[in-house]
């Protein structure tokens, strides 16, 4: 059993099947265990925390790269399925209209981008040996000094854990990846 930040007592095994649900995981699952993620911001601000529970996360143009090409790796079919418009801007009528109609949408130049790094990401024979005989975004929930703390491994395979990473800054990414 793990006792939730409301206090409930939930079924590990109930709660690990639920998570493949990204709704559940990102969404009443986000109120109830802690992440890296709510971590990181709890240590930068309790209220930033909070807000970010009230009002979700703002999302930077790297966030939204990194999830794209997150989602072509591992979850191509997850990805066809997005909404992408051929927009030269995000402030066009035609973008807004989109966004109000799909709630998630993305520019033909973010799909573009993100399969050309889906493209030399297969095309890596390393990075191809890492994803051999792995599953993709394994979930696992458990306690962390008392306190109930969910995650996702972006690929886990026998010997394994890896997670994807982008960057916009090359030159520093070992230090970003340390970080």
């Amino acid at each position: 059993m793990i006792e939730l930040l409301n206090s409930s007592q939930e079924c590990e095994e109930t709660l690990i099947d639920a998570m493949y649900d990204d709704d559940f995981y990102y969404g009443e699952l986000n109120k109830l265990a802690l992440s890296s993620s709510t971590v990181k911001l709890l240590n930068d601000s309790p209220k930033s925390y909070k807000n970010a529970l009230k009002y979700g996360n703002a999302q930077t143009q790297g966030m939204r790269d990194g999830w794209l090409f997150h989602t072509a790796i591992l979850e191509p079919e997850k990805f066809h399925q997005l909404h992408f418009v051929n927009v030269k801007s995000k402030l066009t009528k035609a973008y807004k209209e989109a966004k109000l109609e799909y709630g998630q949408v993305f520019t033909q130049k973010e799909r573009e981008d993100a399969e050309r790094l889906q493209d030399a990401f297969y095309r890596n024979e390393m990075a191809l040996k890492m994803i051999q005989d792995s599953e993709f975004e394994v979930p696992m929930i458990g306690n962390v000094l008392g306190m109930p703390f969910r995650g996702k491994a972006d690929i886990l395979g026998r010997d394994r854990i890896v997670d994807l990473k982008t960057t916009t800054d090359i030159k520093n990414f070992d230090k970003s990846v340390e970080k």
